[in-house]
């Protein structure tokens, strides 16, 4: 059992990566990305997703002191936020308008300029660490004190508004695998009934304006004298398409019990960080036209940040730990099967596609 549950985790991760970059891919050849239905369908969820399965991860190792376990946490998500955006700091050419002071003083203030998920990640562990000390007494209520304390927090900067949005999907993926017998048998039952919340609120769902529904819903509920806010009621339906979200990437996966591309992105899910920090070096690198390019896009990201990862960030120790928190050394035997692997089914993809634009 524990051996197929690390399995689900790791393919979910796999499932996961593969959709920022495709994600990223789109934005980066759709000037009007929010307006197309696979960036909006992936967006409404692929975040949340990665914070839930953190959090999953996170109930083999919170039983480790306070102190300790944060140790930890700093070495393999704060160092590499900071290395990236360093490194960022002269690839993208800062260093010609903006001093390195300016360009600390930005990212502490803001994370989201550099590689925010990290950082956010390393406060949602802090969170996790104030929740465990405050369980003693109050049980699994204390996740709720620090889930209130957190959207009452009065200030945006630091990383709090973006660990506003994220701590909710985290806690609740700690939870759930702490107590998963207890999820199992309440919640099972309705898991394939997420399917039929998911899609319609994630088509209906753009990043930067909102719900296309919540005009009628808003007005519906001033004319009937309901008191619910619009902000609440939006945070509402976010959550939920979410979350259902969430169990989606779970029975997709579950699907592929016995396919290769489960297997591939069991293997694909121990190297998200590589990919995540590196891929958007190389989605300028992308071919064709239309949907085309899109799929050359994240082919070429992905392949070039595992490369990247397989011959370079993971051979030598220094940049394993400035570039990846030092990842295990096992992630540098595994990466030729996994970078052999992916040359072959991306072979076989461009293949696919090559004949079907000719043909």
């Amino acid at each position: 059992m524990s051996k197929e549950r690390n399995d689900v985790i790791d393919a979910m991760k796999g499932f996961a990566i593969l959709l920022v970059v495709l994600g990223h891919a789109i934005q980066r050849n759709i000037p009007e990305a929010d307006d197309t239905l696979v960036y909006r369908v992936i967006y409404s969820f692929h975040m949340p997703l990665f914070m839930f399965l953190a959090g999953i991860v996170s109930v083999y190792s919170a039983e480790l002191p306070g102190l300790l376990f944060l140790k930890k946490k700093i070495l393999a998500l704060v160092v590499p936020f900071i290395t990236w955006y360093l490194l960022s700091y002269f690839v993208t050419g800062a260093y010609h308008t903006t001093s390195v002071k300016t360009y600390l003083v930005q990212v502490v203030l803001s994370p989201d300029w550099g590689l925010w998920f990290l950082w956010v990640l390393f406060l949602n562990y802090c969170a996790l660490v104030f929740s465990i000390k405050m369980a003693e007494g109050l049980k699994v209520s204390a996740f709720l004190v620090t889930f209130l304390l957190i959207r009452w927090a009065p200030f945006e900067s630091f990383g709090m508004g973006l660990l506003r949005v994220h701590f909710l999907y985290f806690a609740l993926g700690h939870l759930c695998m702490k107590y998963r017998g207890t999820v199992a048998v309440y919640l099972s039952p309705f898991r394939y009934s997420a399917l039929v919340i998911f899609f319609p609120l994630a088509f209906e769902w753009h990043r930067t304006k909102g719900f296309f529904f919540s005009h009628k819903v808003n007005q519906f509920l001033a004319k009937n004298q309901i008191p619910i806010l619009p902000e609440h009621l939006y945070y509402l339906c976010s959550v939920v398409m979410a979350l259902s979200g969430i169990v989606f990437a779970y029975l997709f996966v579950g699907m592929m019990r016995w396919s290769f591309i489960r297997r591939y992105l069991c293997q694909l899910g121990s190297y998200t960080l590589d990919i995540y920090a590196s891929h958007q070096l190389f989605l300028g690198y992308g071919f064709g036209k239309s949907y085309f390019k899109i799929a050359s896009t994240a082919i070429v990201a992905l392949v070039m940040s595992l490369s990247l990862s397989y011959f370079i960030l993971r051979r030598f120790q220094i940049l394993n730990v400035l570039f990846l928190g030092g990842r295990g050394k096992l992630g540098v035997r595994s990466g030729k099967d996994l970078f052999v692997r992916t040359i072959s089914r991306l072979k076989l993809c461009l293949t696919a596609f090559l004949a079907r634009g000719l043909g």
